[in-house]
């Protein structure tokens, strides 16, 4: 009885470069070489969001629900970028949205507190980023919109962990 094709990993790799994103992320749940492939696929190019719906938005409503799950996501990349080297070597290209410092502070001093990300939040997950920069032993390109504070941080571990860096974009 015939089989299903049996394909190199080479072959496997190839065709799934083909793929959109959101194809990429449903092979994650096939229980085959494919989920290692679109695995690794998925991880060459990472974007983070820091708390940026309302902004993105123009209004509030639902944008806490959004900064939140955001958050989440996030920090799961980062904490899994940290841990494992393997998967920080895939990353080739990345990308950081968070707010500016003066905008999160001002939704705190309205009273808005549920509309936006916390300082908190923000300051930890910009720590977080600054932990992982370094074990990015392949970064090519990295993109960045948030507040200077937390810039200014970002580039300083950004330039003595990846002086060789080919592309830098500043929002």
């Amino acid at each position: 009885m015939p089989g299903l094709p049996r394909f190199s990993n080479e072959i496997w790799g190839e065709i799934a470069s083909f793929l959109p994103r959101r194809d990429l992320r449903s092979l994650l749940l096939v229980p085959h070489v494919l989920s290692s492939i679109a695995s690794r696929l998925l991880f060459r190019e990472v974007c983070l969001q820091f708390g940026t719906a309302q902004f993105d938005t123009g209004y509030s409503e639902g944008a806490a629900e959004i900064d939140k799950w955001h958050a989440h996501r996030s920090a799961d990349i980062l904490i899994r970028l940290v841990s494992d080297t393997e998967y920080a070597g895939l990353v080739r290209s990345l990308s950081v949205r968070a707010p500016e410092e003066g905008h999160a502070m001002t939704s705190f001093q309205t009273g808005a507190l549920s509309s936006s990300l916390s300082l908190t939040v923000l300051i930890t997950m910009t720590a977080m980023l600054a932990s992982a920069l370094p074990k990015l032993s392949n970064l090519k390109v990295f993109r960045c919109q948030m507040g200077n504070g937390a810039l200014i941080s970002i580039l300083g571990v950004l330039e003595k962990s990846h002086p060789k860096l080919q592309g830098l974009v500043i929002a």
